[in-house]
């Protein structure tokens, strides 16, 4: 039995490794993202995440420059105060298959809880208004949540 000596206040677990001849074993590793008094997990599990999806159609139109250098300042200005706590953006390139993408530009963005977000929508009026000024398609929104994998 493997057994582990953690510093004190760090968690310690172990991990499979391919160890000599190709072989697993486990090893002990510190596992500093969370320490014993530490509630990491139940603030990753309650965060919630909000994919923005701006579809492409023969006929939208989007303002690239416009989003990145005007409308994300506006996001992060407007909601980082009520709880946002990460902007990621992905501008869509091609399906795996090489046609167009299904999709323009797609936003995550990340909220350390619902409620947290839900006071984010309530002061954001700006936000949801400037929509019009880079894109003329109604964009599909979707809250997630993590999951453990």
């Amino acid at each position: 039995m493997l057994s582990c000596h953690p510093e004190p206040g760090v968690p310690f677990m172990t991990r499979p490794y391919r160890g000599m001849g190709g072989t697993f074993a486990r090893r002990c590793e510190p596992y500093y993202g969370v320490s014993r008094n530490s509630s990491l997990l139940h603030i990753i599990r309650s965060m919630v995440i909000v994919s923005v999806l701006y579809p492409k159609t023969a006929d939208s139109r989007f303002d690239h420059d416009y989003y990145l250098k005007t409308h994300t300042p506006l996001v992060k200005s407007t909601w980082t105060p009520t709880g946002l706590e990460r902007v990621d953006i992905f501008r869509g390139v091609s399906s795996l298959d090489g046609a167009p993408p299904a999709y323009e530009l797609i936003a995550h963005l990340a909220f350390t809880s619902k409620d947290h977000l839900d006071n984010s929508l309530a002061a954001g009026a700006a936000v949801i208004a400037d929509i019009a000024n880079f894109t003329n398609v109604q964009p599909v929104i979707q809250v997630n949540q993590p999951v453990d994998a």
